[in-house]
């Protein structure tokens, strides 16, 4: 297939990075998509496997794939690399080990012929490669909307933050000087946010149309592992507010300023190794009052017990609080200690003693 267009409609950007056991499967999904009016742009962040080879091979094939080879920069920076390089109306992601349902692009773009929908969203399949991959539960996925909505605080709250199963608009991205934030991981929720503060409207399709394959190296499965990765979150909502800050909106969204950062606080309690979380609490009342939380919103009560150091009583962190002492294992030097339905229960390691 070697259709050109000299401005496609769509642009479907795909960084890459060690994929070559997932490429061909990604690629050929994109490639033989039923609308073929869009361009391919692949951008290998220094992968060290057969990735590029594989890239080559295709784009020698097709014409519509655009490859670019970097030196290793992260997801963040790779995006932004493919946005700069689009060239379509209409912009898409796929991850490499990812693949798409071959009717995608053709049933999700018909639904811009009204033109105040500036973002088609639709469902995902999440696809468990082993057991010893993680991944989000079908809840998180499933659409809680349908058909056509208004963008709102409600709306935005209520659904999930990908990039790869959601098609938007050029236009508003360069208009309103929305990037992602390099470096950081997390950087699709905020470059999300940031675009859906500027969206109208939104057109929610029920069918499961991208499949999510979780394994052991993929991205997902690496940020829901407790690690030390979870500053990024703060620093994404640090990114965030400036942003807004520039953008003169800290009043105008203030629902969803508030609503991120209690968020990243819950993401932060749940996600972050044990030894970690007291540590970033403090730092994420330290980003707070660097950036004047306190005297914007005097009045909000998140804020206030951010600022009181009343970690316990935020939303995110009270139910992670409360999941953790229905049903929790985890271990000491000298004992297993196990959560049943709020009691708690003590093994010592050593002669296996029960103690309550």
């Amino acid at each position: 297939m070697t259709i050109k267009m000299k401005t496609p409609l769509l642009s479907v950007i795909v960084p890459v990075f060690n994929a070559e056991k997932y490429l061909d499967k990604c690629l050929l999904s994109i490639i033989n998509q039923t609308f073929e009016d869009i361009e391919i742009v692949c951008i290998d962040d220094g992968s060290t496997d057969r990735s590029l080879s594989i890239l080559l091979k295709y784009s020698a094939l097709d014409n519509r794939i655009k490859v670019i080879s970097q030196r290793n920069s992260g997801i963040a920076y790779t995006r932004n690399v493919g946005l700069k390089n689009s060239t379509a109306k209409y912009i898409t992601f796929v991850d490499s080990d990812d693949y798409i349902e071959l009717n995608t692009y053709e049933y999700a773009l018909a639904f811009f012929q009204d033109p105040h929908i500036d973002i088609v969203h639709w469902g995902v399949n999440l696809v468990k490669e082993n057991e010893n991959a993680i991944t989000y539960s079908d809840e998180y996925t499933t659409h809680k909307f349908t058909g056509k909505k208004e963008i709102n605080s409600h709306i935005i709250k209520k659904m999930d933050v990908y990039l790869w199963n959601k098609i938007i608009k050029k236009e508003i991205i360069i208009d309103n000087d929305i990037q992602f934030p390099s470096g950081l991981l997390y950087e699709d929720h905020v470059f999300l946010l940031m675009y859906l503060i500027y969206s109208n409207n939104i057109y929610f399709i029920k069918e499961k149309l991208y499949y999510y394959i979780s394994h052991q190296s993929s991205i997902m499965n690496g940020v829901l592992k407790k690690s030390d990765k979870s500053q990024d979150q703060l620093d994404c909502f640090k990114y965030f507010f400036n942003y807004m800050k520039n953008k003169d909106r800290l009043v105008e969204n203030k629902e969803i300023i508030i609503d991120y950062l209690q968020h990243v606080i819950g993401f932060t309690y749940e996600f972050s190794k044990k030894e970690n979380i007291k540590k970033l609490l403090e730092k994420s009342r330290d980003i707070m009052l660097e950036l004047e939380l306190d005297n914007i919103y005097p009045d909000n009560e998140i804020v206030r017990e951010i600022k009181e150091r009343n970690f316990y009583k935020i939303p995110g962190v009270n139910y992670y609080t409360l999941k953790q002492k229905l049903f929790s294992y985890r271990e000491t030097e000298k004992h297993h200690i196990l959560y049943i339905l709020l009691i708690k229960i003590k093994i010592r390691k050593n002669n296996k003693q029960l103690i309550k």
